[in-house]
């Protein structure tokens, strides 16, 4: 069942809201209330909360979903945290095959709500659909995904389109590459005023044997070719069956493994090749493995 806040009917007034949006309490108070140090203090809070702007300025504009008579794409997302380790990081996924998920409404008669459910009934969570907007002629419609917690869904992160350019050496359609391309800041979560650290997608080969185990413990240290702790990931070649999220900073080459001693990880270049060793999972937040389907 969908929720909907922001939504424009077909008169063009926005409706009520349940929930009043934590600007308007603020702007109220600010009004309302001459103590500077109330106000401050109301604003101070809402810096403490992660939020996002990209998302938080879209509305539901069912009118203009109706008149579309092109494809419609769908995108699923979640806000997706870590407290692994004391870390605390937050990162927004997005529900992606090769090209956007979609619909098409044949006539007015459509339910456009109902369509949209319907494609994404097998995708497990709570959904409710954020807001729309139109980019190269088609409408695209946001869908935020509550309690998901598979591990074995495609979910994407903005270094998988951007960086990349892949998932598991699938190349993303250029409609999906163009469309992040032009809204470079969909990703961007704020705290205390400041953008956020994004991830990064990794991967490596293990055993086969060894892929109920990383799916139980979302972990992948000792599953590699050698038995050891050091964890080596690369950029993707041939044959990897695992993607690891990782937050990791721009470093310089190191050449000893020594380095380690006063990082988790170091970065290294062999054979024309950037790699990256780690010597714990610290800096990992989530493993994805290769399904037969990719």
């Amino acid at each position: 069942m969908f929720c909907y806040n922001n939504i424009i009917d077909s008169d063009n007034e926005e409706t009520s809201s349940i929930d009043q949006s934590i600007d308007e309490i603020l702007i109220r108070t600010e009004h309302y209330n001459n103590d500077d140090k109330i106000n401050s203090l109301q604003y101070n809070i809402v810096d403490t909360i992660i939020q996002h702007p990209f998302m938080e300025r879209l509305i539901l504009k069912l009118d203009d979903l109706y008149k579309c008579r092109e494809k419609i794409h769908i995108i699923p997302y979640k806000t997706s945290k870590c407290n692994k380790y004391g870390n605390n990081n937050c990162f927004i996924e997005f529900y992606i095959n090769h090209d956007f998920f979609s619909i098409e409404l044949m006539s007015t008669n459509n339910n456009v709500c109902k369509m949209v459910d319907n494609l994404l009934e097998k995708l497990p969570g709570r959904k409710k659909m954020v807001g729309n907007m139109k980019f190269n002629g088609h409408e695209h419609v946001f869908v935020q995904v509550r309690d998901n917690i598979g591990v074995n869904e495609r979910w994407v992160n903005e270094w998988d389109i951007l960086g990349n350019k892949h998932y598991f050496g699938k190349k993303f359609h250029k409609n999906v590459i163009d469309f992040f391309t032009y809204n470079s800041t969909i990703s961007d979560l704020t705290l205390h005023k400041q953008i956020c650290d994004k991830p990064i997608s990794l991967y490596t080969y293990i055993d086969e044997s060894y892929i109920p185990y990383v799916n139980q413990n979302q972990s992948i240290q000792y599953c590699q070719r050698k038995n050891e702790p050091l964890i080596i990931l690369n950029k993707y070649v041939e044959n990897d069956n695992i993607r690891i999220v990782c937050f990791v900073e721009d470093c310089d080459f190191s050449t000893k493994n020594n380095e380690l001693k006063l990082s988790d990880y170091i970065q290294i270049k062999k054979d024309k090749q950037t790699g990256w060793v780690f010597k714990n999972e610290n800096k990992m937040v989530s493993f994805s493995i290769k399904n037969n389907d990719i």
